[in-house]
């Protein structure tokens, strides 16, 4: 059983626990992380869930994320994160805090940075992932629209996009 920490709306923890999935209470939240790598062409490297996914099988996301785990921050949880599912190994600093995004009980901390990869030199986690891949902003949006993708808001999506334009 995975143990998380519990935060409050203002990002601080509140000295509480609780299994991973299990229903936060009214007031709390608890913590996730995600990276957008994106490519020197602008393209982010984006990953599908395996379709043996309790969440979302099959739906493809940013390029990694997950649950903070007790203890961590969101950094190192980012760190620990696209080592597990890509098998990428994140120098200090590399990757850059663009935000903290809420939804419902949710506080979703996303990373960005840059990086030109090769997919198939990725040790995908194959419990976790089935592929990955390069894809344009316009693309994701309308994988968005389709169900295909993660149902993040646009505004995020086009934000994070915007952020490593400028990388």
């Amino acid at each position: 059983m995975e143990i998380i920490d519990i935060y409050d709306k203002d990002h601080k923890r509140t000295g509480r626990t609780m299994a991973r999935g299990d229903k936060a209470a009214d007031g709390d939240y608890y913590l996730v992380t995600h990276l957008c790598i994106f490519g020197s062409d602008g393209r982010m490297l984006i990953q599908r869930r395996q379709l043996t996914k309790k969440a979302m099988p099959g739906v493809w996301d940013v390029s990694a994320g997950g649950f903070v785990k007790s203890g961590e921050d969101s950094r190192s949880g980012i760190r620990r994160e696209t080592f597990e599912e890509l098998g990428l190994a994140l120098k200090e600093g590399q990757a850059h805090f663009l935000k903290t995004a809420q939804f419902m009980c949710v506080l979703d901390d996303f990373y960005i940075m840059k990086q030109d990869l090769d997919p198939a030199g990725l040790k995908l986690l194959e419990s976790e992932l089935m592929a990955v891949g390069w894809e344009s902003e316009e693309n994701i949006l309308a994988m968005i629209d389709r169900g295909q993708f993660v149902d993040y808001d646009k505004d995020l999506i086009r934000e994070c996009f915007a952020a490593g334009r400028k990388l």
